[in-house]
């Protein structure tokens, strides 16, 4: 798809998650989220081990957003703690291995493609479970956006 296409879709939305239980685990808790929770950092990794969103319904969320008059669909197919929700060979730390097991990202396509819906993925490159990236720790709450690390000499020693 070209950019152009994208620029005459007016109405579409975005789909945070696939499912609830693991999105209210945020760490930190955001004060504009009322569902949210303050969890310490271990315990919301530790969290991936047991997402299973057996309400997931993508065929729903195709048809009534077609209902609706949407015209595209935006599906975080991994945020920046690291859970992918499609399969990977990169990673364990995705739904693969979650006890819900079956590929959300495929699913999800499947179903908006097949009520005529164009289909976007966010993909974040910043990886809090990523064994190279600083950890993300009770120290960094609550997560402030725009509140970023500074490269250090010894953390970017490597780079040319």
């Amino acid at each position: 798809m070209r950019q152009h296409d994208w620029e005459c879709l007016f109405i579409g939305v975005i789909a945070a998650s696939a499912g609830t239980k693991y999105q209210r685990r945020l760490v930190g808790g955001v004060f504009s989220l009322p569902y949210c929770q303050d969890v310490p950092v271990a315990d919301y990794h530790r969290s991936a081990q047991t997402f299973n969103p057996t309400e997931y319904d993508p065929q729903t969320w195709a048809h009534l957003a077609k209902r609706l008059g949407m015209q595209y669909v935006i599906l975080t197919a991994k945020h920046h703690d690291g859970f992918s929700l499609f399969h990977t060979q990169e990673s364990d730390f995705s739904i693969e291995y979650a006890p819900y097991k079956k590929d959300i990202v495929r699913e999800f396509v499947e179903a908006m493609r097949a009520e005529g819906l164009r289909i976007g993925l966010y993909f974040s490159l910043i990886d809090w479970h990523y064994p190279d990236y600083p950890a993300f720790t009770e120290a960094d709450k609550p997560y402030q956006f725009g509140k970023f690390r500074q490269p250090t000499t010894s953390s970017v020693g490597a780079l040319p």
